[in-house]
């Protein structure tokens, strides 16, 4: 749709349908604020929450709908659509006509907002808002709920957690398992400096210690390996074979996920379950190792797979196949309070990683950067009621600070060739 010449009869021929909505509008910018102000800053638009109804536009006359819009329960604006340019279809023929000025226009599948019959209303954390537009319906939403609330309210109120250790040598790995918890993941030694890694020379001293382990504090504790996909299938499956059984409860990423016809193979050399999918970036990379059954728990990571939404999606996949997540979490406070609501928020949830114990540390959860983040409490973190994340970013601090590069190991084997890091 395109002008010049676009009516209100034009806008109505051309709409599909019309919805009650709520615009959000917020600012960056503190008064007073000036016209490049707010080009910078989108119009102050925010978001759009829409009505679970929608209407033909010739179902009603629209220069009558109106609504009493709420704040807590109080009425603070009313309203009526004529308020509009004496009908909100003549806004969007407006902005039709004014597009085409610029060579522009409206396109199929455009939703567009007719601007507001009401003034705004200012909400604060934990306020709730109520547009009630009489037979059309009711738009409601509350300003200041934890993320986990968006994706349907906490299943648990404490998230458990597995820390990790180097199995560097049996007495310390067994001084580091008795420090931690109910669940503890080592990571296999084999490393003679800091880029040297022998895979074949690393399995028998790793089953030693891993027997130790289980020997000495018995079937109660969950225990598990990361072999970061370093191994062949063959050196997985011989280190398998030289474990007695039920030493292990979870095996991650015995080999890269690339190809799940070698996890094919590979699952029908152990009987261990498998712990897959932190290299994983969408839903297809997870479908086949769910649908054939090639992990038995789901690694996925919040900031490799998109997010809330597609991580969602995958749980939601897992569960049908009765797999936990066991969500990979190896980042600073805001991966870690994204992964803390996303285990809080899902059935189907075992264990989540942590970085941050009284055995490791990789320095990223720093106070003076994020002065308000998730904490740690024992070996569980507690789901936060705070608004959002949970977490507050000292955005002075950071613009403060100089970047540094990090680059992933890069290792070889003792003949030269190079391996996974």
């Amino acid at each position: 749709m395109q002008g010049p010449g676009l009516t209100l009869d034009d806008v109505l021929a051309a709409t599909e349908w019309v919805v009650p909505s709520i615009e959000i509008i917020d600012a960056r910018v503190t008064e007073p604020r000036r016209i490049f102000d707010t080009v910078a800053d989108n119009g102050a638009a925010a978001g759009l929450i829409l009505g679970a109804q929608r209407f033909r536009p010739e179902e009603i006359d629209w220069r009558w709908a109106g609504a009493l819009f709420r704040r807590n329960g109080e009425i603070e604006e009313t309203g009526i659509a004529a308020g509009v340019m004496d009908h909100p279809a003549n806004a969007v023929a407006w902005l039709g006509n004014k597009l085409s000025t610029y060579g522009g226009g409206l396109a199929a599948g455009h939703m567009v907002l007719s601007r507001s019959f009401t003034r705004p209303v200012w909400a604060d954390p934990g306020d709730r808002l109520e547009a009630d537009f009489g037979p059309l319906g009711t738009v409601t939403l509350t300003f200041g709920v934890p993320v986990c609330q968006l994706l349907g309210g906490k299943q648990r109120d404490v998230v458990p957690t597995f820390a990790s250790f180097l199995a560097t040598s049996i007495e310390q790995s067994l001084a580091d398992t008795k420090t931690l918890a109910d669940c503890v993941r080592i990571y296999p030694d084999g490393f003679d400096d800091s880029s040297i890694f022998d895979p074949r020379a690393s399995l028998g001293r790793t089953v030693e210690t891993l027997i130790a382990i289980r020997e000495t504090f018995g079937r109660d504790l969950c225990l598990g390996i990361d072999l970061h996909h370093r191994y062949s299938p063959a050196e997985v499956a011989s280190f398998c074979n030289m474990l007695p059984p039920g030493t292990l409860d979870f095996l991650e990423e015995p080999i890269r996920s690339e190809s799940p016809e070698a996890y094919t193979t590979q699952r029908k050399m152990t009987n261990i379950p498998f712990a897959v999918g932190e290299e994983f970036a969408s839903k297809w990379q997870a479908a086949p190792f769910l649908e054939q059954g090639l992990t038995q728990y789901m690694r996925l990571d919040i900031c490799n797979i998109g997010g809330f939404t597609e991580a969602m999606k995958i749980a939601g996949w897992s569960e049908h196949h009765y797999v936990d997540l066991l969500p990979h979490n190896p980042l600073a406070p805001i991966c870690t309070a994204a992964s803390v609501h996303l285990s809080a928020a899902v059935p189907n949830f075992s264990w989540l990683e942590t970085r941050q114990s009284p055995v490791e540390s990789l320095g990223f959860h720093d106070k003076s950067l994020f002065p308000v983040q998730v904490e740690l409490d024992g070996p569980v973190y507690r789901v936060p009621d705070a608004p959002g994340l949970g977490v507050e970013v000292d955005e002075q601090a950071i613009r403060a600070s100089i970047a540094q590069h990090v680059e992933c190991p890069h290792l070889t084997k003792p003949d030269g060739s190079v391996t996974n890091w």
